[in-house]
């Protein structure tokens, strides 16, 4: 009995030889490497096409049905004249709308009360005329409508639906003496005119007049001029007859280009002009340098602290009593009378610290006084 291992053996020659005799039989013959040299290239030149003749289509017609069209000579038009212009047509002038007001509201202010600075917190007093109802109404409150926007010290404001603005006060006199809406004839009494470029203001009727620097501003009717996106002065706007423009001798249309060498150029610029001014005394000018169509105009203007003598109470009674000089100084009561226009009654806070220094002072609680005494 033969070994295994030698049948193992066998078969793996025999496998061999079949590997080599295929390997053999089934290669393939590698061609030689040819060499690969580039060759002339030639430009080829292309022979210019013929030109068509697209009219020999119609010349040579094989069927002669082609027909010449003959143009025939164009005459000269004839010169026309041109025809009329139409007449003028007159354009209407459309008519203002006059503004229509809504009806004032049917109620009347029977009082205010101011409880702080803040006027969202006070209440006014309000009657309705036609029920005789009172009642208490804040801000933002809606009366018909409308709305309550603003409750003072005097008056209050509202706001109707269509925009249309209603105030009402709370006493006659506050309408008359209101700076808003009260209307003045003239300001020949409070600003005089020297000579053509000096003007002499009564500092103290001005005052009476205008309350404040934004109050001054609207009645000049200011805008900013800009020149080059800079800002160079204020225009003076409308310039009627018996406005104060005019009386200071404005013309509408004039710049404002510095008063007394200070340019009101921003709101800083003008605020120092207006503490200055403020803080003049009687007797001392002040001059304004305007741009009146690109000419540079200076005019003067001198405070006086006398009323003119049209404006001051005669001394006595009777025909035959005389008006005091234009020279008069002012008398220690009427001095007294000025201020006591611009002083405020005192507040719970005032009150309350003059209660304490009392307590301190004289060891009791004060008696009681009068808001017009504890002013004096």
């Amino acid at each position: 009995m033969r070994h295994p291992l030698w049948i193992l053996n066998s078969a793996l020659l025999l496998l061999l030889i079949i590997a080599a005799g295929f390997t053999f039989v089934a290669q393939v013959e590698v061609p030689e490497r040819e060499e690969i040299k580039p060759s002339d290239h030639k430009k080829t030149i292309l022979k210019p096409s013929e030109k068509i003749n697209i009219q020999d289509i119609y010349t040579k017609d094989l069927f002669g049905s082609y027909v010449p069209k003959v143009e025939e000579p164009q005459q000269a038009l004839a010169p026309t004249e041109p025809p009329p212009a139409p007449e003028p047509a007159t354009v209407p002038i459309p008519e203002i709308p006059e503004p229509k007001f809504t009806d004032p509201l049917n109620i009347t202010l029977k009082g205010i009360i101011i409880v702080t600075n803040d006027d969202r917190k006070n209440r006014a007093i309000i009657a309705d005329n036609g029920t005789s109802k009172e009642q208490l109404y804040k801000v933002e409150d809606l009366i018909e409508d409308a709305r309550l926007i603003k409750i003072l010290s005097n008056k209050v404001i509202f706001l109707r639906a269509g925009g249309q603005q209603e105030v009402l006060y709370l006493r006659h006199k506050d309408a008359e003496l209101d700076p808003v809406y009260a209307v003045h004839s003239s300001w020949s009494n409070i600003i005089e005119q020297a000579n053509d470029t000096t003007y002499i203001i009564h500092t103290m009727l001005f005052v009476d007049r205008v309350k404040n620097l934004a109050q001054c501003i609207d009645l000049l009717d200011l805008i900013t001029v800009y020149q080059k996106g800079k800002s160079v002065g204020c225009r003076i706007g409308n310039v009627d007859e018996n406005t104060l423009g005019r009386a200071l001798g404005f013309k509408a249309g004039d710049i404002i280009m510095s008063v007394d060498d200070i340019a009101p150029t921003d709101t800083e610029q003008r605020m120092n002009i207006y503490k200055k001014i403020i803080t003049m005394n009687a007797k001392e000018t002040f001059k304004i340098v305007l741009k009146r169509q690109d000419k540079d105009v200076t005019l003067t203007y001198m405070l006086s602290d006398t009323k003119k003598p049209a404006e001051r109470p005669a001394q006595g009674a009777g025909e035959h009593a005389q008006p005091p000089s234009p020279n008069e100084e002012l008398t220690a009561e009427e001095i007294k009378a000025l201020e006591s226009r611009h002083t405020f009654a005192p507040t719970l806070k005032d009150i309350r610290d003059r209660e304490r220094q009392n307590m301190l002072e004289r060891g009791r609680a004060p008696q009681n006084q009068s808001p017009s005494s504890i002013n004096e």
